[in-house]
């Protein structure tokens, strides 16, 4: 048993001034003031056993209570939420033998809005799109179900279904008298994903190791778009390799590649996309130095498309955030003595994620 409290208070001004003969005016169409406080009290509680030597269970439940109120001091309004959720989640592992092993799982889990996405004020993008943040914006939770099989501790198959209500997507709208386009997030009524992944991993010689992963995928989004039932359905799919190779001279290679199929994202279809990495180490003085070079995006290939299509208006993107990068890293390590290990902390809070852009 457990429980965490978490209180956030975020608070994003922009002030806008023009200049003049003598001094400065504030802009205040142009200006912004918003002030988000959230809190949040959870309790949970596991429990865990063994059914004789082939089975073992766990089962939790979290429960949680959110108190929210954010406040664009610009417009001057206020909206206030308070609600209470309950997070079940249980797992099976069957031990079907030495060498196979079969898992059942199921969970709930929220998703919030990121802080940005909930300030109402009006953010001009070019002369003819803007961005609004919706205040109305509520959480997504998906409910998960999954069927993992592992043999020889190698090779796994996954199987799963996720139902995700309210899912968060930006979703365009345009106004058919000034034709200006207003890009927001919104609720998604529905999004459901059945998919498999399959990981195989493969050993060729003392010296080339490599790890494959083929995931297929049937996406289906559901919502309703200025008086219009919209179906996003798409067979999609994705693989990954990535190779670990010796060379002669202490020479260590890594080539790693993704190929993302056509995937539904809200109301959009998303074209494939795929990247391609590597990198190279080489060490010293009896593996005390380690001199890396890295590659990202070597083909520059990590752009992303799609396109949205109605009867009367087409809304595209085609986004490349410039991931292409070569690095050159140089690590020495002063440890003396006995080995050890370095003890290192990482924070995974929500509330952080969600304050980022």
């Amino acid at each position: 048993m457990g429980g965490k409290i978490s209180q956030v208070r975020s608070d994003n001004e922009l002030a806008f001034y023009t200049n003049s003969a003598s001094e400065r005016i504030l802009d205040i169409t142009r200006s912004n003031h918003f002030v988000y406080r959230e809190n949040i009290v959870a309790g949970y509680t596991n429990f865990s056993t063994s059914l004789g030597d082939k089975w073992k269970l766990q089962a939790g439940l979290r429960a949680e209570q959110t108190r929210s109120k954010g406040n664009s001091r610009t417009l001057g309004t206020t909206t206030a939420r308070r609600y209470l959720d309950l997070f079940p989640s249980m797992f099976v592992q069957q031990n079907v033998s030495k060498e196979y092993q079969v898992s059942y799982q199921y969970s709930r889990r929220i998703s919030r809005p990121r802080y940005e996405d909930l300030n109402p004020f009006v953010f001009f993008l070019d002369p003819y799109t803007f961005a609004q943040g919706n205040p109305q914006l509520r959480p997504q939770y998906t409910n998960s179900w999954q069927v993992s099989q592992t043999l020889k501790s190698t090779y796994n198959l996954t199987l799963g279904f996720a139902r995700t209500a309210d899912y968060i997507a930006e979703i365009p709208t345009q106004n058919a008298q000034d034709t200006l386009t207003l890009m927001q997030q919104r609720n998604v009524d529905r999004f459901d994903q059945l998919n498999g992944t399959l990981s195989v991993p493969v050993k060729l010689g003392s010296k080339w190791q490599m790890n494959n992963v083929l995931s297929v995928a049937y996406q289906h989004f559901q919502t309703e778009l200025q008086g219009q039932k919209v179906n996003n359905r798409q067979l999609h799919y994705f693989l990954q390799s990535s190779q670990q190779v010796q060379l002669p001279g202490q020479l260590k290679l890594e080539v790693s590649g993704m190929y993302l199929g056509p995937q539904a994202y809200g109301i959009y279809q998303v074209k494939p996309i795929w990247w391609v990495d590597a990198g190279l180490k080489r060490s010293f003085l009896g593996d005390k130095l380690d001199v890396s070079l890295n590659v990202v995006d070597i083909f520059r290939s990590r752009q992303l498309r799609g396109s949205f299509q109605t009867a009367s208006n087409r809304t595209a993107f085609d986004v490349y955030r410039g991931t292409q990068s070569v690095g050159l890293q140089v690590r020495y390590s002063f440890s003396k003595g006995a080995a050890f290990k370095a003890k290192t902390r990482t924070t995974n809070l929500d509330e952080l994620n969600r304050a980022k852009d």
